[in-house]
């Protein structure tokens, strides 16, 4: 994987993510609309299952690096989900706190959406939102995804099923 936006680059996984993706994970203000932190030594062993496995690259998630100062921005990409019966891919968009409120989600956001439909060749996306997280749902909608209905998750949990067809 290989995606860059004007400010961005989404790319497959290095060893050097780690650190960085393992803090943005347990962070809880981060996870706090995701179910909360993660277990790091859970995430470790995905992350290295990610980079020992790149054919897992179709559908997954991508560091993202700011292409100025190649810092480390999130984490963001193309997940496979069973919602309600019915096979979908989710589009999703974590970013650190310092990132926040920039422009960078709806930026990731629309690249994930044009490389979905141009590369991969799918025809829907959705998105995944918790009620409270005012400020996805608004990224969402910027992307070009619409509030389609709420759902309840397997773990009982209410989201708002947000999509777009591409």
């Amino acid at each position: 994987m290989y995606l860059e936006t004007a400010r961005t680059i989404i790319r497959s996984i290095e060893k050097s993510d780690f650190e960085n993706l393992v803090k943005l994970w347990t962070d809880p203000e981060v996870t706090r609309f995701l179910g909360g932190p993660r277990q790091e030594s859970t995430l470790r062993k995905n992350l290295q299952e990610d980079l020992d496995h790149p054919e897992y690259d179709r559908f997954n998630l991508w560091p993202v690096i700011h292409k100025k100062d190649s810092s480390f921005i999130g984490h963001c990409g193309l997940l496979e989900k069973t919602i309600e019966d019915k096979n979908e891919v989710e589009l999703i968009y974590i970013l650190s706190p310092a990132f926040w409120r920039k422009g960078l989600a709806v930026e990731i956001g629309c690249a994930l959406k044009d490389f979905a439909k141009d590369e991969l060749g799918l025809r829907r996306l959705v998105s995944l939102i918790n009620p409270l997280n005012t400020a996805s749902q608004k990224t969402a909608e910027k992307i070009g995804l619409r509030w389609e209905k709420d759902i309840i998750r397997p773990d009982n949990s209410k989201k708002m099923l947000y999509s777009i067809q591409l």
